[in-house]
C-alpha cells in the first residue's frame, strides 16, 4: 500500500472534513482491510477477463447488469452482463453488480426493481447488489418531497433486493449523499454504500469508516478492455466479501508462508478457469515464471502467468508446483539393523523465499576458488569450486547457504553470497521489449541473451551490472545484464504506469521507487533518467 504524498495532504484534509458533515460518526484514518477492483458494462465492450484478472491488484468487479435511462424509457439489460458475469466467475473474481435507474415516482423505482431482479435471477453475488441513484429524475423527488422521503423509497428498493437473497447496496457521489440521500438511513438499515468520488489517487483520502466501496477513478487502462485503450472505473473495497458459496474455493492454511510466490510448474498443463474447465488455447511450461498467489482446499491455485503482452490470470492444480507427496508405507518386516545414516540437513531449513526459483545454474561471484563445506556449514570437505565452473544451486536455506550440485554429481554448501549479489531474494521482476544481453562473471562479451517479451528477475547489482535470473529453453540462469539496459526497461516500465497504460505489479513497485518515499511518481522518473545518464561506458564487476 503507497503513503499519502505530500502534495496530496491538503486534499485529502478538505475532503475528510467535507465528508463529516455526510456520515457520522468518522474515525480517523486507518485500514483494517483492502482490496482493489473494477467496474463493467457495454462501454468496455468484450473483456478478455483472463487478461483483465491478471492485474496483481485486482480482486473483485462490480458488472452493470441494465439500466432505466428515464422515467420514459424501458428497462432495458446490458447486453454483455450474462457474458461479463460468467467469465468474471471463471476466472475467480469476487462479482457484484447495479443497476442504473431513473425512476420518477417510487411505483417506477419498485417496479423497476422487479425488472432488475429478474435480469439477475439465478446468479449469485459475492458483492451487494447495488442500485445506482443518480439521476435527475429521482433528483428531483428529493427536492419535491425531501431527500428522507426519497431515501425511504430507495430503501424499500433495498428491501426487496434483500427478500430475494441478495445483499442491497446503494451507489451515489458525495454530492448526492449529501443533497439528496440520507447515508445514515441506508447505514442504518444494515445495507452497504459505494461512493464515487473522483481523485485518480486511490490513497489522496481515505472513505473506509464512512463507505463500503469508493470508485476513485473514471480513467483506469487495463489490458484486456476492448480492441483500444478503453477506460475503465477503478474501486477500493474495504470490507472483506466472501466469495459466493458456489464458487468452491476455501483457502488452504497449509501453504500459508509458502505463498504468494514465483515458481515455475514443474510440469506442462493447460490453464483453467475457477470452475475446472479448460481455457481454450491457454497453456504454461516447466519455463514459464507463475505467481502463485493462493491455495485452495478442493486442490488448485490462482496463478498469474505471462503471455508476452500482459499477464493472464487462471487455476492450476496445486501439484504444478508441489510434486505430490507420496504416502508413507509401512514396512513389511523388521529391519536387521538399525540405520545407520541421518539426514546431514537435519539442521537446515529451506528459505521458502526461494520457491519456484532454485534449482538454477550460475557461477560463482569472484575470480578465485571457493571451498566447499558439508551439510554443517563449518566442515571443509577439501573441494574447491573453480570460477569458470558452472553449478546448479539446488537449494537455499534460512541460514544464508545454500546446497550446490558441481562437476555433475558432486553435493556441497556454500554460502549464497558466493553465487548472488544479495543473499536473500529482495527480488523485482521485469519483461524486455527487446533482446537483452547476458554477461558472465567477467563483462568481456556476451554469453547468452534474454529474448524480447521474457521475464527476467532482479537478485542484486554491482556499481555496474545487474544480475537478474532468467530462463532459456526450460533452464534457469543466473547472470549479468549492463545497468543501462536495466535502466531503460525501468523508463519504460514506469513511463507505462505513469500514463495509466499498464499498472505496476507488486514486485515491481520498489524496483522503480527511487526515492523511497512510497509514492510511484515523475520524480522517481527522473532519479532513473539522470541514473541512466551518470552511467559509465565500460561494465565492470
Amino acid at each position: 500500500m503507497h503513503t499519502i504524498s505530500k502534495r496530496a495532504a491538503a486534499m485529502a484534509l478538505s475532503v475528510l472534513l467535507l465528508t463529516l458533515s455526510v456520515l457520522t460518526p468518522l474515525s480517523s484514518r486507518a485500514y483494517s482491510f483492502r482490496e482493489n477492483g473494477v467496474d463493467v458494462s457495454w462501454y468496455q465492450g468484450v473483456v478478455d477477463w483472463p487478461r483483465l484478472a491478471g492485474n496483481n491488484d485486482m480482486r473483485f468487479v462490480v458488472l452493470r447488469a441494465g439500466k432505466l435511462a428515464s422515467p420514459t424509457s424501458p428497462y432495458t439489460p446490458d447486453e454483455y452482463f450474462d457474458y461479463n458475469y460468467t467469465e468474471a466467475c471463471n476466472v475467480g473474481l469476487k462479482v457484484g453488480c447495479y443497476a442504473r435507474i431513473a425512476a420518477g415516482s417510487r411505483e417506477q423505482l419498485l417496479s423497476t426493481i422487479e425488472l432488475y431482479l429478474s435480469t439477475i435471477q439465478g446468479k449469485s453475488f459475492d458483492m451487494p447488489v447495488y442500485i445506482d441513484a443518480e439521476d435527475d429524475a429521482l433528483a428531483a423527488i428529493a427536492k419535491r418531497e425531501g431527500k428522507t422521503m426519497l431515501t425511504q423509497y430507495i430503501i424499500e428498493a433495498m428491501d426487496m433486493i434483500y427478500a430475494a437473497g441478495h445483499h442491497p447496496g446503494l451507489y451515489a457521489n458525495l454530492n448526492w449523499y449529501t443533497n439528496y440521500l440520507d447515508a445514515n438511513m441506508v447505514r442504518a438499515r444494515g445495507y452497504d454504500l459505494w461512493l464515487a468520488r473522483y481523485t485518480n489517487d486511490c490513497d489522496s483520502t481515505d472513505f473506509s469508516y464512512s463507505y463500503d466501496v469508493w470508485q476513485y477513478s473514471q480513467s483506469g487502462y487495463y489490458y484486456g478492455i476492448g480492441p483500444t485503450a478503453t477506460a475503465i472505473d477503478l474501486d477500493v473495497s474495504y470490507r472483506d466479501y466472501s466469495y459466493a458459496g458456489d464458487h468452491g474455493r476455501v483457502h488452504d492454511a497449509a501453504y500459508d508462508g509458502k505463498l504468494p510466490a514465483y515458481m515455475y510448474p514443474v510440469h506442462d498443463s493447460a490453464v483453467y478457469y475457477a470452475d475446472g474447465s479448460a481455457q481454450y488455447g491457454h497453456s504454461v511450461s516447466t519455463y514459464s515464471q507463475c505467481y502463485v498467489q493462493e491455495a485452495y482446499t478442493n486442490g488448485w491455485c490462482r496463478v498469474l502467468y505471462d503471455e508476452g503482452d500482459g499477464n493472464r490470470v487462471g487455476y492450476l492444480p496445486v501439484e504444478a508446483f508441489f510434486e505430490k507427496e507420496q504416502p508413507a508405507t509401512e514396512p513389511t518386516t523388521e529391519p536387521t539393523t538399525e540405520p545407520t545414516t541421518e539426514n546431514p540437513e537435519k539442521d537446515l531449513v529451506q528459505d521458502s523465499l526461494w520457491n519456484g526459483i532454485l534449482p538454477l545454474r550460475a557461477h560463482v561471484l569472484n575470480e578465485a576458488d571457493y571451498q566447499v563445506y558439508a551439510a554443517d556449514c563449518t566442515t571443509l570437505t577439501g573441494e574447491v569450486i573453480g570460477p569458470d565452473e558452472e553449478c546448479t544451486v539446488e537449494a537455499g536455506f534460512t541460514n544464508g547457504w545454500c546446497r550446490v550440485k558441481y562437476q555433475d554429481s558432486h553435493v556441497g554448501y556454500l554460502p549464497l553470497s558466493s553465487f548472488f549479489a544479495k543473499e536473500r531474494k529482495g527480488f523485482g521482476q521485469l519483461y524486455t521489449s527487446a533482446e537483452i544481453d547476458v554477461f558472465g562473471r567477467v563483462p568481456s562479451f556476451p554469453v547468452g541473451s534474454i529474448s524480447a517479451k521474457s521475464l527476467f528477475i532482479y537478485t542484486g547489482e554491482t556499481p555496474t551490472l545487474i544480475q537478474v535470473i532468467y530462463a532459456d529453453d526450460g533452464v534457469r540462469y543466473a547472470g549479468w545484464i549492463s545497468k543501462r539496459e536495466w535502466y531503460s526497461a525501468l523508463l519504460k516500465l514506469l513511463n507505462a504506469h505513469i500514463h495509466g497504460k499498464q499498472p505496476l505489479l507488486e514486485r515491481q513497485v520498489s524496483l522503480v521507487d527511487c526515492d523511497g518515499d512510497g509514492a510511484v511518481d515523475v520524480y522517481d522518473l527522473a532519479l532513473i533518467k539522470m541514473r541512466l545518464d551518470q552511467l559509465p561506458d565500460a561494465f565492470g564487476l
